[in-house]
């Protein structure tokens, strides 16, 4: 029985070449124990559990087929939750990092899929929480600026943290909002979702090199940029401004975690 259901996952999937004992493996790992099994195997989907096993085995071929098979399904889902396109890629790039970037430390993603029931379903069911999460948390930054009001008001490092660390972290969410998508997305893998520069590279498709030079590009952009609006926004002296530097350079990091959570 498992052999047929090998063959026919390479049937529907020829282009992909899984090997034989990893799909073995992910089968023994799914089946319950007993006379149970039988019931599961009948019940599993060959094409979709094939599929699936190879996106597990790192094969960049189906992780391509599989994003580019079920991504309008998944568009039209998140739609109804917001339906602007940066939502959407948002979410699907959280998506397509939780199934097949950061799983395999935790041995979930992708791997979870028992074959049980459609991987369409499977991958619909979890861009919606994706989606969901990441509309309750642009809500929250949302009602953060709010509270903070769309003004800034205007020595130590102590002194100039608690006079301006608020109006830093202000300036800061303006200015992300002004990034393009994808640059306020690299960031929010590095600094939210805590991705390596190995793991940007992967995502994007690039050397190590270029990921770190994209990172460090946009970083020193983005700090620039909250410097000029902060000069432009607050009366300070030349002493205060030093140190308000040295503070946005200190905090950075944890500034853009706040932020963009």
């Amino acid at each position: 029985m498992p052999a047929r259901l090998l063959e026919e996952g390479r049937a529907a999937w020829p282009e992909l070449s899984l090997a034989p004992e990893a799909f073995f493996a992910a089968l023994a790992t799914t089946l319950p124990e007993g006379t149970a099994a039988a019931q599961a195997i009948e019940a599993l989907r060959p094409a979709d559990f094939y599929l699936a096993c190879a996106c597990a085995a790192g094969d960049a071929r189906a992780i391509k087929a599989l994003m580019a098979q079920s991504q309008p399904d998944l568009k039209r889902a998140l739609a109804r939750i917001d339906p602007s396109p940066a939502f959407a890629d948002d979410a699907l790039q959280a998506l397509y990092v939780a199934l097949f970037v950061k799983a395999g430390a935790k041995g979930a993603g992708i791997a979870d899929y028992r074959g049980q029931g459609s991987l369409r379903s499977f991958l619909r069911a979890a861009v919606v929480r994706l989606g969901l999460r990441l509309r309750t948390t642009a809500r929250g930054q949302q009602a953060a600026l709010e509270e903070a009001g769309p003004g800034l008001p205007g020595g130590d490092t102590d002194y100039i943290r608690r006079r301006y660390g608020r109006d830093f972290e202000a300036a800061l969410a303006l200015e992300l909002a002004a990034l393009p998508q994808k640059t306020r997305s690299l960031l929010r893998l590095h600094y939210v979702d805590g991705l390596s520069i190995d793991q940007l590279a992967r995502v994007y498709h690039v050397s190590r090199a270029t990921a770190a030079r994209r990172l460090a590009d946009h970083r020193a952009e983005l700090e620039q940029a909250t410097r000029s609006r902060l000069l432009r926004l607050l009366k300070i002296t030349e002493e205060e401004l030093q140190s308000l530097m040295g503070l946005v350079r200190s905090q950075l990091h944890l500034s853009l975690e706040r932020v963009l959570r």
